[in-house]
């Protein structure tokens, strides 16, 4: 895992790590979401909130 992460932020500048991180983020939160309250998260509403984020 720890090979993969740093692979990832080495070729890619400063947008491109924070927009996964932002992702990776939202995936867990909405996997959290789902495990304790049951609430599903679209594919589409986990999208709209990384944009959001990014976005401020």
């Amino acid at each position: 895992m720890w090979e993969w992460l740093t692979w990832v932020f080495k070729r890619s500048d400063n947008g491109q790590c924070l927009l996964f991180c932002y992702a990776l983020w939202w995936i867990w939160f909405s996997r959290n979401q789902f495990i304790y309250e049951r609430k599903i998260t679209t594919g589409r509403t986990l999208v709209l909130n990384i944009q959001r984020y990014m976005v401020e």
